[in-house]
């Protein structure tokens, strides 16, 4: 709602909360009495004469230092509310059910409770607070005291928030905020979809599911922990995966690829193969980091041979090598194989590309990948 028009009526200030639209709901088309001498609490030495006899039957709603509804008791004396004769409501507030009430506003002078009165009209809104049709004033000079009555509506339990909401209370009322886990306007309050949205904060290797307010993280199988952070499983000997997403174990003595493949099959595994080109480029620039400690002979075989079908490269899984997208053949001749050799090896000579070599006399670095 807008706050478009101040309006001075002598030290009165009205700020119209409305758009001038007939017909709309008082409790967001009102106007605000918000002055400091309004207060029940302001006595004066009856030189204050402000009057609200401009009123004109609108709806008014108490804010701020003129307090947050009118008093329902007669004020101790009379010279208070920046008046003569300050008024005061004589029943209680409804109830949000209530709806719209008559009640009697009385003005207190010279010793009478209710010298002068007139009848408003008041109504209970949902967001905690009242507002009142207020009439002009019978005579100067009465005006309509505010007071501050703060009830607890978070801790009566008579708020309107939602089960998965937050009541805060406020001077007249009370906010509604939807609890972490959730959206809306506090009244109404629907649960967020972590997991949709793609708002979870799950690792990669982990399942997202979604719960009431929130999301539960789950490492997927072959990984461990919390599920925000996930780990390889890896079998007993294996560990680091280099960036390789995979459970490896790293051989420094180099060995026959015939020995190396028994050596890795004993640790229920096999010899690490390269699976695209990315593994490829990766593999070649961790051997660049630590080539200056090999001999310039020295390579590291790959997991691929053509020992079953010459002329044919499988890796060790089975997968043949014309499947894939990617390979990285040294230049003639040493990329050619024959019946005395079918093993691959990256190759430091080579700048780390693939050359083929005898499986029973060639000793290479390998690594070693579980099944």
């Amino acid at each position: 709602m807008d706050l478009r028009v101040s309006v001075p009526v002598g030290l009165l200030v009205l700020i119209i909360m409305s758009t001038g639209v007939t017909g709309q709901d008082p409790c967001s088309d009102y106007i605000v009495l918000n002055e400091t001498s309004r207060n029940v609490q302001q006595v004066n030495d009856g030189s204050a004469k402000n009057c609200d006899r401009e009123f004109n039957g609108e709806w008014y709603r108490f804010m701020g230092p003129a307090g947050n509804v009118m008093p329902t008791e007669a004020p101790p004396n009379w010279n208070r509310c920046g008046a003569d004769a300050p008024m005061w409501m004589n029943g209680q507030h409804p109830t949000l059910a209530d709806g719209e009430v008559s009640r009697q506003a009385c003005a207190y002078w010279g010793g009478v409770t209710c010298r002068w009165q007139t009848t408003i009209q008041v109504r209970a809104c949902s967001a905690g607070y009242f507002v009142y049709k207020l009439p002009a004033a019978p005579v100067c000079s009465l005006v309509y005291c505010g007071a501050s009555d703060d009830n607890n509506e978070c801790a009566d339990d008579t708020d309107n928030c939602h089960d998965q909401a937050t009541c805060t209370n406020t001077d007249g009322g009370f906010n509604c905020t939807c609890n972490d886990g959730y959206s809306g306007d506090g009244v109404t309050c629907t649960d967020n979809n972590e997991c949709a949205d793609d708002t979870d904060n799950c690792h990669d290797q982990a399942t997202c599911t979604n719960t009431d307010g929130g999301f539960n993280c789950t490492c997927n199988d072959g990984y461990s922990g919390d599920g925000v952070t996930c780990t390889r499983a890896c079998p007993v000997g294996y560990g680091e995966d280099y960036g390789f997403g995979k459970c490896l174990r790293v051989l420094k003595r180099p060995l026959t690829y015939s020995m190396a493949k028994t050596h890795c099959q004993a640790r229920g595994g096999r010899i690490f193969q390269l699976d695209n080109a990315a593994d490829v480029n990766r593999t070649k620039t961790i051997l660049e980091r630590v080539g200056t400690n090999l001999n310039r002979y020295v390579g590291m075989w790959v997991g691929l041979t053509d020992e079953t079908t010459e002329g044919t490269f499988a890796w060790e899984d089975g997968t043949p090598l014309d499947s894939g997208d990617f390979s990285d053949w040294a230049p003639q001749p040493y990329n050619h194989n024959s019946k005395r050799r079918d093993c691959v090896q990256m190759k430091r000579k080579f700048n780390w590309q693939w050359v083929v070599r005898s499986c029973m006399r060639v000793k290479n670095l390998f690594v070693c990948e579980p099944n």
